[in-house]
């Protein structure tokens, strides 16, 4: 994915992980309780919802951590992010935080998926 400013990592054939958007956006309260949460472990209460109304991406898919919207899947991946969901099923979903505290930067939120082949019958 070139010229992205947010991280997407291809760990193997399965999984990825996921840098999110719009952090600096949400709720500094909100996030700060998802900040306490991930501060020293992950979460796997991890949901997305398409956000069709979203007047700056059409194609946004919102994601949130513990009920909480925390960002976005970045705005180039969303595309493929969809393909991807229609041909593979989400067996696995976790979120996890590099904390900027101590360094005086904003923290990064990431999520990690696994897939695997959809059966036919589905």
């Amino acid at each position: 994915w070139p010229n992205m400013t947010y991280k997407i990592t291809k760990l193997n054939a399965y999984t990825v992980d996921i840098q999110l958007a719009g952090t600096t956006f949400r709720d500094p309260k909100e996030l700060k309780e998802v900040h306490k949460a991930l501060k020293n472990s992950k979460s796997h209460d991890v949901k997305f919802r398409y956000q069709k109304e979203n007047k700056a991406d059409p194609n946004a898919i919102m994601v949130f951590i513990n009920n909480i919207h925390v960002g976005y899947i970045p705005k180039e991946f969303c595309s493929k992010f969809k393909q991807t969901m229609y041909k593979w099923k989400i067996i696995k979903r976790t979120a996890y935080m590099r904390c900027g505290c101590k360094k005086g930067i904003h923290d990064s939120y990431h999520i990690v998926i696994t897939v695997k082949e959809r059966d036919s019958k589905s």
